[in-house]
């Protein structure tokens, strides 16, 4: 693919990035058992949601932790984001099949556990 290798600090502060980002994401995913849009995020939710993004990716970006790090390219940082989208998009994918797997064949009692958990906050 042409692209270079990348050294060991390079790859720490990928693996910030990409935690930083893919913890929140599940955030907006677990919040739901329907597709992560049925239900709008309260504002302080989001509020944190978009200063810790911005916080995390600006460090990502622009700084380093003394000598354990390097900051990132920025089509680096794209494509961490990128991954991260991607992958958030398919574990809210697979949350609603498995909660309507789940709920069709009553996989584990869960019909009965979940009660009305959730019901009325999404489809």
């Amino acid at each position: 693919f042409g692209a270079q290798p990348l050294s060991y600090k390079t790859i720490t502060n990928i693996l910030f990035l990409k935690i930083s980002l893919s913890d929140f994401l599940t955030l907006l995913s677990a919040r739901t058992t329907g597709p992560f849009w049925t239900v709008k995020p309260g504002v302080l939710l989001m509020a944190a949601f978009v200063l810790a993004v911005l916080v995390s990716t600006f460090i990502a970006l622009f700084c380093s932790f003394g000598n354990q790090t390097k900051p990132l390219d920025v089509n680096l940082g794209g494509f961490v984001w990128g991954y991260c989208l991607l992958w958030f998009l398919a574990q809210d994918f697979l949350k609603v099949f498995a909660y309507k797997v789940l709920g069709k064949y009553n996989i584990f009692n869960f019909n009965n556990i979940a009660g009305n958990c959730g019901k009325g906050r999404s489809g």
